[in-house]
């Protein structure tokens, strides 16, 4: 039951995030946006974490535990897509709209769908080595790099943004670092509730 219920969601988690990323290359052509954006990056780790759980599922039938690597991945994957959810909901609807941002075009697929399904297959029905606080601290590198990257590219006038809070000249340093903080934090709580409930809700098993 868990393996089927793991298969299905990563398909599905395939299928929405090739419908998106088709429809973007179709809009925009094939840009550095795909890098650019925390949203785009963390989606498409998403669909290249659904497409090896599903290689490895299949080559591996007589059970579904999933190897230590490939559980991390999924972990770090599911934070940055949770990320992606919160940021979403709570700081960028404030500056477009709640329909815009969870809703319209790809968005909903981006910031609302593929988040809440990976959320869900996570905790639900990947299971495999248990996940160490070391791993949780170590899950946090991708998403304090990105930001770092990022600030340092708009401190040199390379980009602008593309989040309002990495617009460090329009904004007081004590805010700057404040974001980075609550954001580093906030990685590490999301880290450690998804590690927590994959844990609690069902605990390893390889079956």
């Amino acid at each position: 039951m868990r393996k089927k219920a793991a298969t299905i969601s990563n398909l599905l988690i395939i299928i929405l995030e090739a419908i998106s990323f088709v429809y973007l290359i179709w809009r925009d052509g094939f840009t550095t946006d795909m890098l650019v954006y925390y949203t785009r990056l963390s989606n498409l780790l998403a669909l290249i974490a659904g497409i090896l759980v599903l290689i490895y599922i299949f080559r591996n039938k007589e059970s579904s535990f999933l190897p230590k690597w490939l559980m991390m991945f999924r972990y770090i994957v599911t934070i940055m897509l949770s990320i992606t959810f919160i940021i979403s909901l709570f700081v960028l609807s404030r500056y477009v709209g709640l329909y815009k941002v969870m809703i319209s075009e790809h968005l909903k697929f981006h910031h609302t769908l593929c988040p809440l399904i990976s959320a869900i297959s996570f905790i639900c029905f990947e299971k495999g080595e248990r996940l160490s606080l070391k791993d949780n601290f170590l899950s946090t590198l991708p998403t304090l790099i990105y930001g770092i990257t990022m600030l340092i590219l708009n401190a040199a006038y390379v980009l602008r943004g593309p989040y309002p809070f990495l617009l460090v000249y329009e904004q007081s340093v004590p805010t700057t670092i404040m974001w980075i903080i609550g954001i580093y934090f906030g990685t590490f709580l999301i880290g450690s509730m998804l590690r927590f409930l994959n844990v609690v809700i069902r605990p390893p098993g390889r079956g």
